[in-house]
């Protein structure tokens, strides 16, 4: 009986020694191994000269910076270069080629204005005019009412009636509205600034992008030269005449 009882206790003991040594006590040969594969491997002139240190630090130098250095040098050792004699053009096909500079540029001033160049004539615009007949249209200045009645021709009315060389009586008013308003469309009219008589009535050029409207008349046949009228359009004129066009039918 007292056999079998220290039997049974030095069992006990070496299942607590043997537990003690599996799961308390580390194993040196792990741990080592896990140390190699954890730490980062060094170079092998790290590891023959001992010195671990510096090495590690140049090779972790950025890329970036090393090459900013060698840029740098680069160029100071083309600063030495001399400057060569001789300009290669390198100027396209069909480019004028800049002039070749012999010295320092000078700030020079600005040319003064030509005095003698036409300045632009301002003109006031009318929105959405309505045409009447081929010589007028009603325009709004705020809230004043005009009549444009344009420079240069004399137009038909609405209701005049022209006969043609035939003997043929046609509605060339009628006609020669509808052909203007075509033209207008309700677009804005830009004219030369007049006064406008005590009837409200502007009598001045205008033009519609870019046709000049009393031109326009005249080339086409629907007005006739006024007395104020220039020596184009009078010509223009009579080329519409000599055409048989418009009114000239």
């Amino acid at each position: 009986m007292f056999s079998v009882f220290v039997a049974g206790l030095m069992l006990t003991l070496l299942i607590v020694f043997y537990a003690y040594q599996r799961y308390v006590v580390p194993d040196r040969s792990d741990t080592g191994a896990r140390a190699e594969v954890g730490a980062p491997s060094e170079p092998a002139s790290v590891a023959a000269t001992g010195e671990g240190t510096a090495p590690t630090a140049m090779a972790a130098e950025s890329p970036a910076s090393a090459e900013a250095d060698t840029t740098a040098e680069a160029r100071e050792d083309k600063s030495d270069l001399p400057i060569p004699a001789v300009e290669r053009n390198v100027t396209p096909a069909g480019v004028t080629q800049a002039p070749k500079i012999d010295g320092p540029l000078q700030r020079v001033p600005a040319p003064a204005p030509d005095q003698t160049r036409l300045t632009a004539v301002t003109t006031k615009r009318y929105f959405q005019p309505i045409v009447l007949d081929a010589g007028h249209a009603r325009v709004a200045d705020g809230p004043d009412l005009y009549t444009l009645a344009f420079a240069g021709v004399e137009a038909p009315d609405f209701k005049s009636t022209c006969v043609t060389h035939g003997g043929q009586t046609w509605r060339c008013g009628g006609e020669a509205r509808g052909d203007l308003s075509r033209l207008v469309q309700g677009r804005a009219l830009d004219c030369t600034p007049a006064t406008p008589d005590a009837q409200n009535v502007i009598r001045t050029y205008c033009s519609i992008g870019r046709f000049d409207i009393s031109m326009w008349l005249i080339k086409r046949g629907w007005a006739r030269p006024a007395d104020d009228a220039t020596e184009e359009i009078r010509a223009a004129a009579d080329e519409a005449k000599a055409a048989k066009i418009g009114i000239w039918q």
